[in-house]
């Protein structure tokens, strides 16, 4: 699902975000953290988390990444018992 988050401005073809770059911004969206208190607490620097979160994490590619994990969900063998009608 982090093939989903692809830079809005690259100038460069290609470009990608570290993979843990990338988790620390969704982990600390997601937890109400924000990406400053996500570099205080590991070894993130601030102006990394920042330019990954401001590049890559956009309503857009949320809904992307949202996309791929349910039907990634979907496509496993117990969900047929666990679907809600």
């Amino acid at each position: 699902y982090l093939d989903a988050f692809k830079n809005i401005a690259s100038k460069k073809k290609n470009t990608k975000a570290k993979e843990g770059d990338l988790l620390a911004c969704i982990f600390g969206n997601g937890s109400n953290y924000g990406v400053h208190h996500m570099s205080s607490i590991s070894a993130r620097a601030i102006g990394v988390l920042r330019a990954v979160n401001d590049g890559y994490i956009r309503p857009e590619t949320t809904s992307e990444a949202n996309d791929m994990i349910a039907d990634a969900l979907a496509k496993l063998p117990i969900f047929k018992y666990y679907t809600i009608n």
